[in-house]
C-alpha cells in the first residue's frame, strides 16, 4: 500500500568513481552516494531500494537492515532531532542519472511503498582569484552537513566547473585548492536552493565568509540582517609557521552576560566601506556593520559580524540570492596584507516578504 509518510531519496552521481583533495587538515574524499530520509516512527526493519533508469532498466537494487547495524557495515544510519532517519551509502557511478527511486519499507506494523522521481539541475560557473585569473581548484557540495559524503568537481584550466545535482536545498558549497590554510582560504555558498539550473561564480582569496545567513526584519526597519564570520589567513597562519602544521591562532578572553569566553582571534576589523552586498544582482546599500561574538556552549567564541542593508529597490518575494564580498587592508605582526573573500546565501520570501 502507499504511505502518506514522506520519504526522500537522492542519488549523487559523480562524474568519476571517486575524487580526493589533500589538505593540511587531512584528505577529503568524495564518491557517488545514495541518501535516504526515512520516518523513524515506526522504525523500519528493512529498506528495499530499487533505482531505475529512463529506459526502464534497473540500475541498482539493495535491501538495507536497520536493526542491529554492525560497526563494519558499509552504510550509516543517523537519527535527527525530529526523529527522521538518514541513511547514507557509497554507490558505483551510473552511466546516466536515474529517473526514479523505489523505496519499500517493512516494519512490525506493516509495509509501505514509495516512488520518488529524480529531478536534476546543472550547477556551473567559473572560479577565479581576486585579480580575475582562472583558479584551478575543487568545488565541494555538502548536501546536508559536514562530514558526510559530499559531491566534488575540479575546475578546468580556465576555472570552469559543472555539476549535475538532485533538486533540493544544499547546506553549503566550499571552493579552494590544496593550498588551503597555507596560501588561501575557502570561498563559500550557504543554503543553496537548487530548483533550476544555476550559475554560481566564485573568487578565492585569503579570507572566508563563513556561516553566511540573511533574514528580513519583521516589524522593524525595511532591512535585511546578515550574519557571518570572517576569517583572515594571516591571523590563522602566523608568518614563519611550517606548511606541515596548522598552528594555534591567537586567543583572548572576554566576559559576556556574566560568562567568560575564550575568543579565537581570526576576524579582520571590517567597516561599512569594506563590504559590498548584492541581492539578485542588485547592489544594496550597506547601512551598518557591527561586530558581535559567536559563542559556543563550551565557552569558546569567535568574532563575527551583523550587517544591515536596505531593502529599497530589492525584490520583495520569491527566491533571493545574496552575494557578499569584503576587501580589507590589515596590519598583522607588523606587516600589511590584503584580506578578501566572498560568499553566497539563498532564502525564499513569501508574498508578504517573510521567510518561508
Amino acid at each position: 500500500m502507499k504511505s502518506r509518510q514522506q520519504v526522500k531519496a537522492y542519488w549523487y552521481n559523480m562524474q568519476s568513481a571517486g575524487q580526493s583533495v589533500r589538505l593540511i587538515l587531512g584528505e577529503m574524499r568524495a564518491f557517488s552516494s545514495l541518501h535516504l530520509f526515512l520516518p523513524g516512527e515506526p522504525k523500519p526493519d528493512t529498506v528495499d531500494v530499487t533505482v531505475m533508469l529512463k529506459n526502464g532498466t534497473c540500475a541498482y537494487q539493495r535491501v538495507f537492515t536497520l536493526n542491529g547495524l554492525s560497526d563494519t557495515a558499509d552504510y550509516t544510519v543517523e537519527q535527527a532531532d525530529d526523529g527522521t532517519l538518514h541513511l547514507v551509502t557509497r554507490v558505483e557511478t551510473l552511466p546516466e542519472e536515474p529517473c526514479e527511486i523505489l523505496v519499500h519499507l517493512t516494519s512490525q506494523t506493516g509495509s509501505t511503498a514509495h516512488s520518488i522521481p529524480c529531478r536534476y539541475h546543472r550547477m556551473h560557473g567559473r572560479v577565479t582569484d581576486f585579480q580575475g585569473k582562472p583558479f584551478h581548484g575543487f568545488v565541494m557540495v555538502n548536501p546536508d552537513s559536514f562530514g558526510e559524503s559530499g559531491v566534488l568537481a575540479w575546475t578546468d584550466e580556465r576555472g570552469h566547473y559543472e555539476l549535475s545535482l538532485p533538486e533540493r536545498t544544499y547546506n553549503s558549497i566550499c571552493v579552494d585548492d590544496e593550498s588551503y590554510g597555507v596560501e588561501t582560504l575557502e570561498a563559500w555558498a550557504w543554503h543553496i536552493i537548487l530548483d533550476q539550473d544555476q550559475e554560481l561564480d566564485f573568487k578565492v582569496g585569503t579570507g572566508e565568509v563563513y556561516g553566511l545567513t540573511a533574514w528580513p526584519s519583521n516589524g522593524g526597519f525595511p532591512v535585511y540582517l546578515i550574519h557571518f564570520r570572517p576569517m583572515a589567513l594571516q591571523m590563522l597562519r602566523p608568518p614563519g609557521s611550517s606548511q606541515a602544521e596548522m598552528p594555534e591562532p591567537a586567543q583572548t578572553s572576554c566576559s559576556l552576560g556574566g560568562r567568560e569566553f575564550c575568543v579565537t582571534e581570526l576576524a579582520p576589523d571590517l567597516k561599512v566601506e569594506d563590504i559590498s552586498v548584492t541581492v539578485n544582482s542588485v547592489r544594496a546599500e550597506v547601512l551598518s556593520a557591527q561586530q558581535v561574538l559567536e559563542t559556543g556552549p563550551d565557552g569558546q567564541a569567535m568574532r563575527s559580524y551583523l550587517i544591515q542593508i536596505s531593502r529599497k529597490g530589492l525584490r520583495s518575494a520569491g527566491k533571493q540570492s545574496l552575494y557578499l564580498e569584503y576587501r580589507k587592508l590589515i596590519e598583522h605582526n607588523g606587516e600589511q596584507h590584503w584580506v578578501e573573500s566572498m560568499g553566497y546565501c539563498q532564502f525564499t520570501l513569501t508574498s508578504k516578504g517573510l521567510p518561508e
